[in-house]
């Protein structure tokens, strides 16, 4: 076995690319669950009233992602929303799918040469153990 220095260039980017990519996805998986056909159903709307027919779909829906999705869920869903809107989406998503495409094709590359990468794991020395 031997070792050999390898570079992967693209990898300082990918924290930002999986910043955008990742609750841009959360969005578009968790919009089907509005609680009408999928997902949680609220007994009442925000109001504290009962909500029924096709007039009622939005009130519904908003009480059923209030009350079903925590407020981590609901801020990865706004920020998926943000970054795929149409004004936002070549500045954003598009941008960071091309990174993900480059640190993808750099790990490619590097192990057509190599079959084992050995990395840091932490940022620093392991504390001692008293």
């Amino acid at each position: 076995a031997s070792v050999e220095l390898v570079s992967l260039p693209h990898t300082a980017a990918a924290l930002g690319a999986y910043y955008v990519i990742s609750p841009a996805e959360a969005s578009s998986n968790l919009s089907r669950y509005d609680g009408l056909r999928f997902g949680h159903y609220a007994e009442t709307g925000d109001d504290g009233e009962r909500h029924a027919g096709p007039s009622a779909n939005k009130a519904t829906i908003m009480a059923n992602r209030t009350e079903g999705f925590g407020e981590e869920v609901l801020r990865r869903i706004m920020m998926g929303t943000f970054v795929l809107s149409s004004e936002h989406a070549e500045k954003y998503f598009r941008k960071a799918q091309r990174i993900r495409r480059l640190v993808a094709e750099d790990f490619a590359n590097v192990f057509r040469s190599v079959d084992v990468l050995l990395c840091p794991v932490a940022p620093g020395v392991a504390p001692t153990v008293a």
